[in-house]
C-alpha cells in the first residue's frame, strides 16, 4: 500500500514529479522570453506600433471612402460655433476643387478648444476647463502627428508648440511675397505662419469670428500618414496647399 501511494496505482511517477517537470518547462520558456525581450525589445515595440497605426489607418480609409476634398483645423481658446463652422465651410468650398471626383465638395473642419496659462481662469469651473482642455490638446497632438488637416488656424501658443518641432512649411515656399511682410509670424529666424488679421480672409464668413492673433500655417506632410500611403498623403497635401494659397490670396471682400 505504501508503495502504491508513492508510485500511484499504475506504477507511474509521483504527481509532485509532474509538477516539478511542468515548472521546469515553464521556467525555460520564461527564460527564453526574457532573453528575446532583452535583445529585441525596441524592434518588437516598433512592430506593434506600426501594426496599430496600420489598423487605424485602414479603418479611417474604410470609413471615409475616397475622403473629403479639404481638411482644416482650428485650435485655440475660441469656441467654434455651428454657424461659424458652416460659414467657414462655405468660404473654403468656393476655393476648393472636387478632389475625389464625386460631384460635390466636402470640407472637413476639426476644432479643438484649448486653453493655455491664464486663459483657464479661476473658480469652480477652472478644474473642469483644464481637464477638457487637456483632452482636446491630446487630440490636437494626434491630429498634428497623423491627421489629415493640412491648413491650420492656431492660437500663438499652439503655433509655437508645433513650429518648435519644425512641423510647418516655411511661408516662403508657398506665399513668398508675404514671407517678409508685417503679417508674418516667426519662430526663430523663419516665418512659418501668417497672422489671420493681416489677410483679406479675415473678413470672410466664419473666419471673421476667430481671434485676431490666430495664425494661419500649413503643416508638413504627415510622416505617419505617408508610412501607409505616401502617394495619397502627398496628393492630399498638395491639393490642400493649393487651397491654402487661394485662401491667402482672396481679394478684399466687397461691402454687403
Amino acid at each position: 500500500m505504501d508503495e502504491e501511494k508513492k508510485t500511484g496505482a499504475t506504477g507511474g511517477p509521483e504527481r509532485p514529479g509532474k509538477l516539478s517537470g511542468e515548472l521546469h518547462v515553464r521556467s525555460r520558456f520564461l527564460t527564453k522570453l526574457e532573453n528575446f525581450w532583452y535583445h529585441y525589445k525596441w524592434q518588437t515595440l516598433i512592430a506593434l506600433f506600426a501594426l496599430v497605426v496600420a489598423a487605424v489607418s485602414i479603418a479611417q480609409c474604410a470609413a471615409k471612402g475616397k475622403g473629403d476634398d479639404a481638411y482644416l483645423m482650428y485650435a485655440g481658446n475660441h469656441y467654434l460655433s455651428a454657424i461659424e463652422r458652416h460659414a467657414m465651410e462655405k468660404t473654403v468650398s468656393e476655393q476648393t476643387k472636387d478632389r475625389n471626383g464625386d460631384g460635390k465638395i466636402v470640407v472637413a473642419i476639426n476644432s479643438y478648444l484649448i486653453y493655455t496659462g491664464d486663459e483657464l481662469g479661476s473658480g469652480q469651473d477652472a478644474g473642469t476647463r483644464a481637464e477638457e482642455s487637456a483632452k482636446a490638446h491630446d487630440l490636437f497632438t494626434q491630429e498634428i502627428l497623423s491627421g489629415e488637416a493640412t491648413v491650420c488656424f492656431l492660437s500663438p501658443a499652439l503655433f509655437e508648440e508645433v513650429a518648435r518641432e519644425d512641423g510647418f512649411l516655411p511661408v516662403s515656399e508657398y506665399a513668398p511675397a508675404l514671407a517678409g511682410g508685417e503679417g508674418g509670424v516667426r519662430y526663430g529666424d523663419t516665418v512659418y505662419g501668417l497672422r489671420l488679421s493681416s489677410l483679406n480672409l479675415y473678413a470672410y464668413g466664419g473666419f471673421s469670428g476667430l481671434p485676431e492673433d490666430t495664425v494661419l500655417c500649413v503643416r508638413r506632410v504627415s510622416t505617419m500618414a505617408s508610412l501607409f500611403g505616401k502617394k495619397r498623403a502627398e496628393e492630399l497635401h498638395k491639393a490642400n496647399l493649393e487651397m491654402a494659397v487661394r485662401l491667402i490670396g482672396l481679394p478684399e471682400k466687397p461691402e454687403a
